[in-house]
């Protein structure tokens, strides 16, 4: 077979090949790199949400026009055919002091800076207003009124104040003693 091309010949001896090594290469820095990058991104990422969810609500437009006059009953006494004087009926009366009130106003819709601008107008008008934050749930609808029994006299009042702000919203009032201020403001969709 000496016209065969694997035909091996004699005096050439047979060479060893030396075994295969792959070469090796250490990974562990870079997968330590990458799980580190990984790391940073995701704490630069949570920082930018948290700042930009802070943000949001210092980007509301709250406005500074003066808020709307209210009318409040005059306790003037009528005269009677009798010529005795009786007291106006007292549905709020005049007598009572917004600022004497201790008001919570609470976000109860989910839309950012409601619970605030409810609290901007209502400090506007006199109220003494403690501190703003966010409801138990965001599915509240209209307007609850909260107000602890011994200043039940206010609820009527604020009703009244917060109708004239909240146009066609639906406010309901109830005597809650469970409430840590005197008054609680619950604003809904």
């Amino acid at each position: 077979m000496q016209g065969s091309r694997y035909y091996m010949k004699d005096e050439i001896p047979f060479q060893d090949f030396p075994a295969y090594s792959e070469k090796s290469t250490n990974k562990k820095p870079l997968v330590i790199f990458l799980v580190v990058l990984l790391i940073i991104a995701a704490g630069v990422g949570g920082l930018y949400f948290l700042g930009r969810s802070r943000g949001a609500e210092s980007n509301i437009v709250i406005p500074t026009e003066a808020p709307l006059p209210t009318e409040e009953p005059t306790s003037t006494p009528s005269a009677s055919v009798s010529g005795t004087l009786t007291p106006a009926p007292s549905g709020t009366s005049s007598k009572l002091d917004r600022a004497s009130l201790n008001v919570v106003v609470l976000n109860g819709s989910g839309v950012v800076g409601a619970g605030r601008r409810y609290a901007t107008y209502l400090t506007g008008l006199g109220y003494t207003v403690s501190s703003t934050g966010n409801a138990d749930t965001f599915d509240y609808t209209g307007i609850t009124v909260k107000v602890k029994k011994a200043k039940s006299d206010y609820g009527a009042l604020l009703k009244k104040d917060l109708a004239s702000f909240a146009s066609g919203s639906v406010i309901t009032t109830s005597i809650d003693d469970t409430i840590t201020t005197d008054a609680a403001v619950i604003i809904g969709k």
